[in-house]
């Protein structure tokens, strides 16, 4: 029997639909992209599972349950991935409110391997970070409609596997808008995490089918906010982050790739103190909305 582990082969790839056909399966011919150099997949599943307990009659046990059944299939996938530089971005169609379908290799050999299939998968939250020395990580935590395992794989063609060096940070930064128009570096930036939260609601109905699976994920309320931490250099700075009304921050990425967070401000501002250590701020952000030219 083959113990799989993290030193197989391992590999994620998807296929994006829209609203319309939230939750489909796509159809051969098709080609399935890549989403970059993958770090990390957590597939949890929480099937919701019922004691069902009812008045005991002369044949009942006390304290047994009739059954054990199922509320709702509760379907969520945690990526994290590194991004290269490629032709096609899994972003362009999560910030576009696609669904996906995706499948998850892990293979060991020719005779051994399986793949984990998910439908309707959006993202409910995506974490973007860094530090020096690090590479740009990225993190969604999708929910979607449903969860299989096969045999085989589904996809008939495969996008090529990345072959560049990851977006590193040296490679990425941060700047914040000093007047309409203009923006200049965050200085002394030396980590930073942006999260767009969109708090998505699944959506369960009744159907002819007696389906447990979901019909629909709607939006609700989205949250964009960021942690910064920057040295502190200066009071004047400091003081006008405690002071400015408003103030827009800019992610510049490779291949002139940004996210921009809007009409934000700064709700929290805590130096920190430590014998052994340059003062720093840790800075707390919220804005109004993103843009992105993914």
């Amino acid at each position: 029997m083959p113990r799989y582990k993290g030193k197989d082969q391992i590999g994620i790839e998807y296929v994006e639909f829209p609203e319309s056909a939230y939750g489909n399966f796509p159809s051969p011919p098709f080609t399935a992209l890549r989403i970059g150099y993958p770090l990390e997949i957590v597939p949890p599943f929480d099937p919701e599972v019922n004691p069902v307990y009812v008045l005991r009659g002369e044949s009942g046990v006390a304290g047994r349950p009739i059954a054990l059944l199922s509320r709702r299939k509760n379907v969520r996938l945690r990526l994290t991935w590194l991004q290269p530089t490629m032709a096609a971005y899994w972003q362009t169609h999560a910030f576009a409110g696609k669904n996906f379908w995706m499948q998850a290799m892990i293979r060991k050999s020719d005779t051994d391997e399986f793949y984990i299939l998910f439908t309707g998968l959006k993202y409910n939250v995506l974490r973007i970070r860094s530090s020096l020395g690090e590479p740009l990580t990225w993190i969604a935590e999708m929910i979607g409609k449903s969860m299989s395992i096969v045999d085989d794989m589904y996809s008939t063609y495969r996008q090529d596997e990345p072959t560049v060096d990851p977006w590193m940070w040296k490679d990425v930064f941060l700047q914040w808008r000093v007047s309409d128009g203009t923006y200049a570096v965050f200085p002394d930036l030396t980590d930073f995490e942006i999260i767009i939260d969109q708090r998505l609601k699944p959506n369960f109905i009744f159907n002819n089918s007696g389906s447990l699976e979901l019909t629909s994920l709607e939006e609700t309320e989205t949250k964009v906010t960021a942690r910064l931490t920057a040295n502190l250099t200066n009071k004047d700075f400091l003081s006008y982050l405690l002071n400015q009304t408003n103030i827009d921050l800019q992610l510049n990425m490779p291949n002139s790739k940004q996210i921009e967070l809007k009409y934000g401000k700064f709700k929290a501002v805590e130096p920190t103190i430590k014998p052994e250590d340059l003062i720093a701020q840790r800075l707390d952000y919220e804005a109004l909305y993103f843009t992105s030219n993914f």
